[in-house]
């Protein structure tokens, strides 16, 4: 499935170039959580795998809607105060991710 598409239905209000950026902003959250010690991934050459692709599409519409405010977990009234799990993705999404490991290569 192509995020860029779905998400352009999904987010008709949006232009195509927001939408690609909140899709390549959660591949580099992918491929920094699956490949830590790996600087040498390129993010614009890295094929997302097949069993990521639906992570990258949950991933970039929690992107979106925190940038509109709509999946905040606490809300004050008064002192008016939102609160978020985690700065971009949610700590239940992130947690699907499993690191790899390998030899470092110089």
């Amino acid at each position: 499935m192509d995020a860029v598409e779905y998400l352009k239905g999904k987010y008709d209000y949006m232009e195509e170039k927001d939408i690609e950026f909140f899709v390549s902003a959660a591949k580099e959250v992918l491929i920094n959580t699956l490949y830590p010690f790996d600087p040498s991934i390129d993010p614009e050459t890295f094929v997302v795998p097949r069993r990521y692709e639906n992570w990258i599409i949950r991933a970039a519409i929690e992107m979106i809607e925190r940038a509109g405010v709509s999946s905040a977990v606490a809300y004050n009234e008064n002192g008016i105060g939102v609160q978020y799990g985690r700065a971009q993705i949610s700590s239940a999404l992130i947690s699907e991710l499993t690191p790899k490991a390998g030899i470092i290569k110089t």
